[in-house]
């Protein structure tokens, strides 16, 4: 209030004298900034109290994380006049309104970390202005500082990212977070910039991964099959890498409509590449939705040991459940009415099943904009049928902005768009048919009620055939078998069961299908020779077909996708092996994953049907939460 307009310059100052003082590893200095005219002698002495208080407090919360801090330098002196003070270690600093001052370098191998949580809760006050922290977090960085493998359950919007955020913060060296969507990359960026962390970095800033110069970079699980990113990924190894966290881990394990190769063994290739002189950087899995089987899948998929669980309660009381039935072909009239009726300023989102065709995000979007004057959105992971990938991007990321800035009310979007994505003032979702899995819908519908205040999570559901539905998402009833009936169903009865397998197929196309194709690869790659690199190009053939091959190659042991291009595989060979071999090893490998993966993804797809035709869904779902929650604080 004192410095009025000047409050910024002031601030500045402190901080410059503060950056000052930990260079020279002191925690007070002198300073002339009365002499650079800008402040009062009484102003200055003020700035430069407030400046030193603040660091010592700083400096008692790194002693009791770092108890080995090395002892203080001698007294320093600060110029802002640019005159030096004889017999002083100085140092010169342009003036108080002017410049920015550089950041300090990012810290290597030093003493590990303790946890020590007065100094941790001064810290999550200090970077992200909360009191204190939520259920399960403060397990979670206290693995991450002690080098633990840590897999972390908390609910959509609890404070999942604050977790490696903050741990990234403490630890030395740069944490690499693995994040599945692009969208969420850049979101979180933006809010750790708006606090002032802007050491982060991203797939574009390689180079500054490479010279130290980060304390986190956001990277796709794609970018650890590209050498580039590998060999930056060493340099800064031999520094540190202070530990790998692989976000919205969930997706690490299903073969779903959107599931990426890259996932599957992101894991193992991190632990590799990112191993340096202080050893190998603890791995940690995140996810805001999951059953104890699946987390499981996903800890035993990332290779994690021995992982400390950090869980919480998944309920939460702010959100409300409604599922609605409808007749064939009636859900975008339902959605329409309602809408106007009841929500047509949202804000909200509306999760269709896919990008294109009769229930397509695209089709919506225009019905909502034109056809009910709603002022909509469409954000989807691939670009609509005849628009150019390169022009899609752009427009759905305007599109996605303009939404989350309040242009816009609703916006139709596909699995693409939530994940991880901050959207606090989203007061309804709603889904057109069903998702993928329980999970996937607790993960989406989650993305309302961000902000703590009362929200929606709509579901219209068509089901022509109740116990037809129930017995197809059985885990009992063999796959193979359930796809013929529903390939023989007549176009009048097929229901949104009937649609909700037709993607699980497109992960899941059945043993003797899988094992063909794998055949097919093996031989194509001859014979496997330990160290030896070979190129995978099948023309003509689907490329996720490819793509699950060479990844189920890579579960069995056999070979390391090295680097992925347009149309080609590039593979590193792990074993010596004949094509016989290869094709009977990747079979056993395929068997188990339908023994397993394949049955629990349709098993929880039946479970999230079960919840939608029960008595009472809005109370139901809840349950349903808080069960997932209670399994994993309890294993």
């Amino acid at each position: 209030a004192v410095l009025g307009d000047r409050l910024q310059a002031g601030l500045r100052a402190a901080h410059q004298l503060q950056l000052a003082a930990l260079r020279a590893g002191c925690g007070q200095a002198r300073t002339d900034l009365a002499a650079a005219g800008l402040f009062s002698g009484e102003e200055a002495q003020a700035i430069a109290g407030l400046a030193f208080e603040d660091l010592a407090r700083l400096r008692r919360v790194v002693r009791a994380l770092y108890p080995a801090e090395p002892a203080e330098a001698g007294p320093l002196f600060v110029s802002f006049t640019g005159q030096p003070r004889p017999g002083w270690d100085c140092v010169f600093v342009e003036s108080a309104g002017d410049g920015e001052a550089a950041p300090l370098p990012v810290p290597s191998c030093v003493a590990a970390a303790r946890s020590c949580p007065e100094a941790l809760r001064a810290l999550l006050r200090r970077a992200f202005g909360h009191e204190a922290f939520r259920q399960g977090q403060v397990s979670a960085i206290s693995a991450l500082l002690a080098g633990r493998d840590a897999a972390v359950l908390l609910a959509t919007g609890a404070g999942k990212s604050l977790i490696f955020q903050l741990a990234a913060l403490i630890l030395p060296g740069t944490a690499v977070i693995v994040e599945p969507l692009l969208a969420v990359i850049k979101d979180q960026r933006d809010a750790l910039a708006r606090r002032g962390v802007t050491a982060v970095g991203s797939a574009s800033e390689i180079d500054e991964l490479a010279a130290g110069r980060l304390l986190l970079i956001y990277v796709s699980p794609e970018r650890f099959e590209t050498r580039a990113f590998r060999a930056a990924l060493r340099a800064a190894a031999e520094r540190r890498i202070s530990f790998v966290a692989i976000d919205e881990a969930h997706c690490v394990t299903p073969w779903g409509n959107d599931f990426r190769p890259a996932l599957l063994s992101v894991g193992r290739r991190a632990r590799r590449w990112a191993a340096g002189p202080c050893g190998e950087p603890p791995v940690a899995a995140f996810t805001g939705t999951a059953s104890r089987e699946q987390l499981a899948l996903a800890a035993a998929a990332l290779g994690l040991v021995k992982p400390e669980i950090s869980a919480a309660r998944l309920a939460r009381p702010e959100l409300s459940f409604e599922v609605e039935r409808c007749g064939a072909g009636a859900h975008k009239a339902l959605l329409r009415r309602w809408i106007a009726q009841r929500a047509r300023f949202g804000p909200g989102l509306v999760f269709c099943p896919s990008v294109d065709g009769r229930l397509g995000a695209v089709r919506l979007r225009d019905e909502l904009l034109w056809g009910e004057n709603v002022a909509a959105g469409c954000f989807t992971g691939r670009a609509p049928e005849g628009e150019a990938a390169e022009t899609w991007a752009q427009r759905k990321a305007q599109q996605a902005g303009d939404f989350l800035e309040g242009r816009l009310d609703w916006l139709c979007c596909t699995r693409a768009f939530g994940l991880g994505v901050d959207v606090p003032r989203a007061r309804w979702t709603v889904h057109l048919g069903l998702p993928d899995s329980l999970e996937g819908f607790f993960q989406e519908a989650g993305r309302a009620g961000r902000d703590g205040r009362s929200a929606v999570c709509r579901l219209l559901l068509h089901i022509d055939d109740e116990r037809r539905a129930r017995r197809w998402l059985s885990p009992l009833e063999d796959w193979d078998r359930v796809w013929r009936e529903r390939e023989r169903v007549a176009p009048r009865g097929r229901d949104d069961a009937w649609a909700a397998l037709g993607l699980h197929r497109r992960g899941y196309p059945g043993s003797a299908s899988e094992a063909a194709d794998a055949a097919l690869v093996a031989a194509r790659l001859g014979p496997l020779r330990v160290g030896r690199l070979l190129t995978l190009s099948l023309p003509g053939q689907a490329p996720a077909a490819v793509d699950r091959a060479a990844s189920r190659l890579e579960t069995a042991g056999l070979v390391e996708v090295w680097e992925r291009r347009p149309g080609r595989l590039v593979l590193l060979a792990r074993q010596d092996a004949e094509p016989a071999y290869v094709a009977e090893a990747a079979r056993a490998s395929i068997d188990q994953v339908y023994a397993t993966i394949e049955r629990a993804r349709r098993a929880s797809l039946g479970q999230l049907l079960d919840l939608c035709l029960s008595a009472n869904p809005a109370a139901a779902f809840p349950a349903a939460l808080e069960r997932l929650g209670e399994s994993q604080a309890d294993s």
